[in-house]
């Protein structure tokens, strides 16, 4: 027992030297320390998937809920900064307010342009209306004490007096004027002339003109013939084409006058005059730039038999409104 005591103190002695030896080298290495908040994060092992990118913040609501000068204004400092993806949905607000606002209309066809939309650039300037409703300008509420007026309730812009008006005129050229001129041909005035007009209403006409003609004989002998006219239509249909239906009369006077007697019957007639009256039937066409044109055939009673009570009597006109 004695002889034992020796080596049970060495091997007692031994063991706190061996726990503080190093471990093997095929033994991982303890983890690291955390980092202090504030440093930054360690990087990423290589071949590692990096953390997705937050995806970008929406873009502002626009903020319709003004008055149409307001929007205009804004519009326009946008578009002057050079803006115009911001400025678009501004002028596309006001031309559903205002479809006549020619400034706005005009910006936002540039806009759509710029942006590649060039089919709605093109129906906006044609005249179309952008799509969408119209939001109406609510005012803020006023406060009366510590209790507020309830807020106005929301609805569509009505309709301005000004915009019904535009529409009607481009539907109707003739309600822009009340009178023109321009040049016949055939017709009362028998050759090419000259005529006036005068329209107290969009729907009435009161014509009035001369026309000459130079007629020449198989005899090689020359003879001529003026006429001067005044006649009263109607126009019905208030667009641009319209039918007409009126009554007319008409004084030829020359050495061709009496040529009238082979295929019609003068009220009044004597030498080289012949008074005639006629009625006729015809189409008219009124453009929003201003001119207008009309065909039509007069109808001359021929004083015959029943089947030809009326000779034909072809006439055109081409002017300008005024």
């Amino acid at each position: 027992m004695r002889r034992l005591l020796p080596f049970v103190f060495a091997v007692l002695l031994a063991v706190p030297a061996l726990a503080q030896e190093e471990p093997p080298a095929d033994e991982a290495p303890a983890p690291e320390e955390e980092a202090p908040e504030g440093d930054a994060p360690p990087p990423a092992p290589e071949g590692a998937l990096a953390p997705p990118e937050e995806p970008p913040p929406p873009p502002p609501a626009v903020d319709l809920n003004r008055g149409t000068a307001t929007l205009y204004a804004e519009a326009y400092e946008l578009f002057g900064a050079g803006d115009l993806a911001g400025a678009l949905p501004l002028f596309e607000e006001v031309v559903r307010r205002e479809p006549d606002h020619p400034s706005a209309r005009n910006y936002l066809v540039e806009c759509l342009m710029e942006v590649g939309r060039a089919d709605d650039a093109e129906a906006a300037r044609d005249g179309a209306v952008p799509p969408g409703p119209v939001t109406a300008y609510v005012p803020p509420a006023t406060k009366s004490g510590n209790n507020a007026a309830p807020p106005a309730p929301v609805v569509e812009a009505p309709e301005t007096p000004e915009s019904k008006k535009a529409r009607g005129d481009k539907r109707n050229p003739r309600r822009t004027s009340r009178g023109g001129a321009g040049l016949t041909l055939l017709g009362p005035g028998v050759g090419l002339g000259l005529y006036a007009e005068f329209r107290p209403h969009w729907a009435v006409a009161l014509d009035g003109g001369l026309g000459f003609v130079l007629i020449k004989s198989d005899s090689g002998t020359r003879s001529s013939m003026a006429g001067v006219w005044a006649e009263a239509s109607l126009m019905p249909v208030p667009f641009r084409l319209t039918p007409t239906i009126g009554v007319g009369i008409t004084t030829l006077a020359g050495g061709a006058a009496w040529r009238l007697d082979s295929f019609a019957q003068a009220l009044a007639g004597r030498n080289r005059l012949r008074l005639v009256g006629y009625w006729h039937l015809g189409l008219r066409y009124d453009s929003a730039r201003g001119f207008h044109v009309a065909a039509g055939v007069g109808f001359v009673p021929t004083g015959r038999e029943p089947g030809k009570a009326f000779a034909p009597w072809p006439g055109f006109k081409f002017g300008m409104r005024f």
